[in-house]
């Protein structure tokens, strides 16, 4: 199981920026880990990738010390301990595409994105590991914050929006995909 964690707080206080911001994290996951299917538009460069592994997404809220800092958890599982190790260029190659993305997106230049990885190979590292990615918003947090723009963005502009996401082999898409073929067998 690989375990990405990308933080860039200060430029997502809207529902749409912290959609953008779990679509460029698809987006580079995709491209760093699936597999090429695809030109689909040769002008501007743009090529579709498929993803042929099970992600997990997960948008968090807020970091260290309580401070609001949205940030992407992505876990990706392997089915063979090859693919966990990734290379330091590669590390750099992903931030740099992060980094490329993110800057378009918020209109300015970002100068630096962190992005944390760690793999795991025992069970209980993976589950520990799930269930941090997956763990709801601390209710203590609530009573904690002072700001009533942001307190109005978690508890009304982000009602029922989706804070953990399935990709890949994990989607929904490709649930039905595996229960039409099932019912067909």
């Amino acid at each position: 199981m690989l375990h990405f964690l990308i933080e860039l707080g200060e430029y997502f206080f809207s529902k749409a920026s912290l959609k953008g911001l779990i679509g460029i994290a698809k987006r580079n996951v995709e491209k760093n880990f699936g597999t090429f299917v695809r030109v689909i538009n040769q002008s501007k460069g743009k090529k579709l990738y498929r993803l042929n592994k099970p992600v997990l997404a997960s948008l968090e809220l807020f970091g260290e010390g309580d401070a609001y800092n949205p940030h992407v958890h992505i876990v990706i599982f392997e089915e063979t301990t090859d693919g966990l190790k990734i290379s330091r260029d590669k590390l750099v190659s992903i931030k740099k595409s992060y980094q490329r993305a993110l800057t378009g997106f918020v209109g300015q230049h970002i100068e630096e994105v962190d992005v944390y990885y760690e793999y795991h190979t025992k069970p209980n590292t993976v589950a520990k590991a799930v269930w941090y990615v997956t763990k709801p918003i601390n209710p203590e947090i609530f009573q904690r914050i002072q700001d009533r723009e942001l307190l109005l963005l978690l508890t009304a502009r982000l009602k029922r929006f989706r804070f953990v996401r399935f990709w890949g082999l994990l989607s929904n898409g490709r649930h039905r995909t595996q229960f039409q073929e099932r019912k067909a067998a």
